[in-house]
């Protein structure tokens, strides 16, 4: 993908904030990877360059770290691992902004977002974090795999949304 500069950041924003509208913003070009340094260092060093402009705008922007990183299925502590360095490590560059993580396998892995969501959200001394599951061919395959998803998700207590369906 073609790295968005802080002015056309800065645009989005602006558009956002003029529409009464809450920006996303996520980046794109680690979707189903499985290495850990995207998230820990990549995705962190774009959004530390992003970072005045990102807490200038706290009421009108959520970062959702990287677009449904970890695309393997079980991956063991994998995801939590790497959601809990990467959360510590956006907090200790001076990200103040609510925070979006999506589950592991492309969005749409049930159970180590549902074993890990607390422990991610511990990690983060805002207590600001979102969890987003994706409603595709997995999760939404059938009523019982949706309904058994988001009870398991529900009891953890953390703060969760459908970040995307079809």
């Amino acid at each position: 993908w073609t790295k968005t500069s802080y002015s056309e950041l800065e645009k989005i924003i602006t558009w956002c904030e003029n529409a009464g509208l809450i920006c996303v913003l996520e980046v794109h070009d680690f979707t189903g990877s499985d290495n850990p340094t995207d998230i820990t260092n990549l995705a962190l060093d774009y959004w530390s360059e992003m970072k005045n402009l990102l807490n200038e705008h706290l009421n009108y922007v959520i970062v959702n770290i990287a677009n449904e990183w970890l695309g393997t299925w079980n991956k063991g502590s994998l995801w939590g691992d790497t959601y809990v360095t990467a959360v510590k490590s956006l907090r200790a560059v001076g990200i103040k902004n609510a925070l979006i993580v999506d589950a592991s396998g492309w969005g749409q892995e049930t159970g180590p977002i549902i074993k890990d969501a607390k422990r991610v959200l511990e990690a983060d001394p805002d207590s600001n974090v979102i969890f987003s599951y994706h409603v595709y061919a997995a999760l939404g395959k059938d009523d019982n795999a949706l309904t058994s998803g988001f009870d398991g998700l529900k009891k953890t207590g953390v703060c969760w949304i459908v970040g995307e369906f079809g």
